[in-house]
């Protein structure tokens, strides 16, 4: 082979790492620098694995606190690593993205480590979470752009869309569904032939930090492992804060297993509607904000950006330390975002997108053919907008969702779809509405590997055992909304009444200004840290939709449909999508049925994207009810 192949540097590199190991630091360099001089030579400056003989040096140099040298190292392999992922991302199947993504984990992890030993440091930590978080995402929000062109691809997109349908389906037994994935991996990869993506560009601290308004913040969260002497320490969460004047700053929030538990604690009081709900805020509260709110100064605003658990956190809901009466948002106003790289999107003309759509109670005993409603003899509605504990074994109507709906459509002069019509098919026709708010059940089921976190009704305890052939599989099929038919999956074999998250993706929502899923669970699914919550609202957003409006758990059916009704007064009278967001869970706050001020009734809506009014909604026209 020769004292320059490739195959002569993984050697030295290996024999580095024993050294290293073993803690013989001064045995290892050498042969680390070797191995980088040959894969440069070799392969070039901007190969792959040149990028990881760059980081495998720049471990080195963190374990002997050499951390500016470590720093330049491993600023350079991330860049390298960066451009490859971009470029290769783009031309793998979606199964198979997230593991590539999943094996550059330690090296994101290193850059987040060495900005809390070294300071100094923190601007690369930052830059990695800007160019890291979220990627896979906008690779597929383009995917889906490009999908809506005409040109010579359309063929293929097509039979792709019927595919993803297909495994869709209720009916589907799972090794059916397994098999028709490869079909389906195929046909992405010939489709990226016909009609390849742009390459996705690095994006720059000071580009973001400019696109921040005047007195603003981002603050990108990010779930870490520290770097140990022999292994990856506990897991903990660090807060990157981005000015825009461009300074940047990091906030050490501690353990993960702390902060985790105290949410899931918070949230098991708030929805089962303890009465120690509050204190359970406050014990979070007291964990997660003091650190941070030094941080955040005089700001006006701060955008969020989370990772790992905090993405089940409503921060609307907190309290300030120490002050039970006075919340977090009400102290500084809050914007959630996917990625800090959201900021980057300008803000949008007058709007000439299609009337808005509203779809309210659907009818999910509806069988082809047939406009006879075959509900159960004294089938009460249910109260929560998703499945409940009990003895029946069908999704029961929501009566309160047709006069929520009702009102919604009067106040947007918008396309109202009920009953038969409040179907997947009427979604699938739908071409970039202004706004679409759907009034129905959600569902969301846990890996089957995982139980039920306690607290949360099962979604296959009234009607989701017609959901069983989604167990263990993809987290896109185990979240979705349940719309007409649904109590016979099998009658349309065009329709089960079930629209995925998976095929939510293939909605035309291009433009479109918000999505609000008037239901229960449409915020959850399984989080991946790097890239967020894979289920409704992911699917929303990749399908086109600039913010999207969903809930954190179970919801009242009538205190939503107020909430609702308020939140898009609101929206007509100019203010932000956040601001009235904030302004009508502060009414519920005060309102005068003392139940509904529960935090329960009111905290489970998070606002993700845009956070500016929507141009031309106070122009519309208000119907009669």
């Amino acid at each position: 082979m020769g004292a320059e192949h490739p195959k002569t540097a993984l050697s030295l590199n290996m024999l580095a790492g024993l050294y290293q190991h073993l803690g013989q630091y001064d045995a290892a360099e050498p042969l680390y620098r070797r191995a980088l001089a040959i894969t440069e030579q070799a392969l070039g400056a901007e190969h792959p694995k040149t990028a990881s003989s760059l980081i495998d040096q720049a471990i080195l140099y963190v374990l002997e606190e050499k951390f500016l040298a470590a720093e330049g190292y491993l600023r350079r392999g991330l860049r390298i690593q960066t451009t490859w992922l971009r470029r290769e991302l783009l031309v793998l199947p979606s199964a198979q993205r997230i593991a590539l993504l999943e094996l550059q984990d330690s090296n994101k992890w290193l850059a987040f480590a060495l900005g809390v030993l070294h300071p100094p440091s923190t601007e690369l930590a930052l830059w990695t979470r800007l160019n890291f978080q979220g990627l896979i995402q906008e690779i597929e929000q383009r995917q889906m752009r490009l999908h809506l062109l005409p040109g010579p691809h359309q063929e293929i997109a097509a039979r792709l869309t019927s595919l993803v349908q297909r495994m869709s389906s209720t009916t589907v037994p799972p090794d059916q569904r397994r098999k028709l994935q490869l079909v389906s991996a195929d046909l992405e990869r010939q489709l990226f032939r016909v009609a390849p993506i742009a390459n996705l560009k690095s994006v720059e601290i000071a580009e973001v930090a400019d696109a921040l308004p005047a007195e603003t913040l981002l603050v990108e969260f990010q779930r870490f492992w520290p770097r140990g002497e022999a292994s990856w320490g506990e897991p903990r969460y660090l807060a990157l804060v981005l000015a825009s004047t461009g300074t940047v700053a990091q906030v050490d929030l501690g353990r993960a297993r702390l902060l985790e538990a105290l949410i899931t604690q918070a949230l098991e009081a708030t929805t089962e509607g303890l009465a120690d709900a509050a204190e359970c805020w406050m014990e979070l509260s007291k964990a997660l904000l003091p650190p941070l709110l030094s941080a955040l100064g005089t700001a006006t605003r701060c955008f969020l950006s989370m990772d790992g658990e905090l993405h089940r956190l409503p921060f609307h809901a907190l309290p300030m330390p120490g002050q039970p009466d006075h919340l977090f948002s009400d102290w500084i106003d809050i914007s959630i975002l996917s990625t800090g790289r959201d900021l980057l999107t300008p803000e949008h003309a007058a709007t000439t997108l299609q009337r808005s759509l509203v779809m309210a109670n659907p009818r999910y005993d509806l069988e082809p053919g047939s406009n006879k409603d075959h509900r159960e003899d004294g089938g009460a509605s249910v109260r929560r907008r998703s499945s409940e504990l009990g003895t029946s074994r069908r999704w029961q109507p929501l009566l309160g969702s047709d006069q929520e709906g009702r009102q919604v459509a009067c106040l947007l002069d918008a396309d109202l779809f009920t009953e038969a019509d409040a179907s997947t098919k009427t979604l699938q026709r739908a071409s970039h509405p202004l706004v679409l708010h759907v009034a129905t059940h959600g569902y969301f089921l846990p890996d089957e590997k995982l139980e039920e976190p306690p607290g949360q009704l099962s979604a296959t305890s009234l009607g989701g055992h017609l959901l069983t052939n989604f167990r263990g599989e993809d987290p896109m099929v185990r979240s979705g909304l349940v719309l007409a038919g649904a109590n016979h999956p099998d009658a349309d074999p065009d329709d089960d009444g079930y629209l995925t998250a998976l095929e939510a993706t293939l909605l035309n929502l291009q433009g479109t200004e918000l999505v609000t899923l008037s239901a229960c669970d449409t915020g959850r699914g399984d989080i991946y840290t790097g890239e967020g919550v894979y289920g409704l609202q992911r699917a929303l957003i990749v399908a086109g939709a600039r913010s999207t409006l969903l809930s954190l758990w179970h919801v009242p059916d009538d205190a939503t449909g107020e909430f609702m009704v308020r939140f898009y007064s609101l929206l007509k009278q100019s203010l932000g999508r956040s601001d009235a967001l904030r302004q009508v869970q502060r009414e519920f706050r005060n309102h005068i049925n003392f139940v509904w001020r529960h935090p329960y009734y009111w905290a489970a809506w998070q606002l993700v994207g845009d956070w500016r009014p929507i141009k031309g909604l106070q122009a519309l026209p208000t119907q009669a009810v």
